[in-house]
């Protein structure tokens, strides 16, 4: 016999609080956008913003899945990850490992300046969004992106309740190196 599907449902706002209340997760993880983040990578357990959202959905739900925290239902397990997770996590780990990656750690994109998008200057967000693209790709396409999605994973399966924060955070342990 099979298991049952997964039951999906929209984050509660008790949850959803959770999650935004998280160490760093009121701004975007790639770009430091200051607007809080309503979209996340469940893959890393990190809030982003809109656009980000964008680039890590074009990177393939093997590398990233990319959801609303607002729009759309989520599964305990997705859910969970979100909790053991958090942006304050993993850029302490991409930071500290990041360094045996092939690209340059730290690898945080600096945010997008306003002057460049309020004087029209769209060559320079376009490069600005191009060059973060390819930052993104870079990062999450390295061997320490995967041993922290891996090592999330663990970490996730180990928490017992949906609705229960404080058996959610006790589970919450460090991810382990790489």
């Amino acid at each position: 016999m099979y298991p049952p599907p997964p039951t999906e449902r929209p984050l509660s706002s008790q949850q959803l609080s959770l999650v935004r209340s998280l160490p760093s997760n009121n701004v975007c993880i790639e770009c430091n956008c200051p607007s809080q983040p309503d979209w996340a990578s469940v893959t890393y357990g990190i809030v982003i913003c809109l656009d980000c959202a964008g680039i890590h959905r074009g990177l393939g739900v093997h590398l990233s899945f990319a959801r609303s925290l607002t729009l759309d239902d989520w599964t305990d397990d997705q859910y969970r990850r979100m909790v053991c997770g958090g942006n304050a996590k993993w850029k302490e780990y991409w930071e500290t490992h990041g360094k045996t990656a092939d690209v340059p750690a730290p690898f945080f994109c600096k945010p997008l300046s306003d002057e460049s998008l309020s004087s029209g200057q769209e060559s320079n967000h376009a490069m600005d969004r191009e060059e973060l693209r390819q930052k993104i790709r870079f990062k999450y396409e390295s061997n320490v992106a995967r041993a922290y999605r891996e090592s999330l994973s663990i970490n996730a399966k180990a928490c017992r309740s949906r609705d229960d924060p404080t058996a959610l955070l006790s589970a919450s342990t460090e991810v382990t190196s790489p």
